[in-house]
């Protein structure tokens, strides 16, 4: 039978104590430099939209497009710009990101953005000896990779402080 100072609401005698929580306090402000960007435009308060797609944006159906609203915002956050910053790279634009990358790779590599050559995906050497089911998953993986990378050069160009802040 459960004692009653097993309950699981019960306070522990440190938890009351307040030396310990600005202990902690001290502790955790020792950390902030550590996490938190020093570049103080990644920590500006960003708010991002996390269900943004054609479903959720309202156009005006005569005339030229113009977004007259947005909808579902439940999710909607207001977090620094280094938290919300993600790296979207789905299949739906494989494709296309593949397509640009592959027709631009010469000219990134003469001027890369930032003025450094990244590492491009490689497929195996070996490719064409491996058994068909490694080939499919090496060229998936690939054309993964170049998804990936492809979408860095762009975002980097296009969205230098969105790139940064991943």
């Amino acid at each position: 039978m459960p004692r009653p100072h097993d309950h699981l609401f019960h306070r522990l005698a440190a938890q009351e104590d307040h030396s310990q929580h600005i202990h902690l306090l001290k502790r955790f402000l020792l950390l902030i430099p550590h996490v938190v960007p020093s570049d103080h435009s990644l920590t500006y308060p960003a708010l991002v939209h996390p269900d943004l797609h054609g479903d959720n944006i309202l156009v005006e159906p005569d005339g030229p497009p113009t977004i007259t609203g947005i909808i579902d915002w439940q999710s909607t956050e207001i977090k620094p710009l280094f938290l919300q910053a993600v790296s979207i790279c789905s299949t739906s634009i494989a494709s296309v990101a593949v397509y640009f990358f592959i027709q631009k790779v010469p000219t990134i590599l003469q001027h890369p953005p930032g003025g450094y050559i990244r590492e491009l995906p490689q497929l195996p050497d070996n490719l064409d000896q491996l058994p068909l089911e490694e080939q499919t998953t090496a060229e998936d993986d690939y054309i993964s990779q170049m998804v990936h990378v492809g979408y860095q050069f762009g975002l980097e160009s296009a969205s230098p402080l969105h790139y940064a802040a991943l």
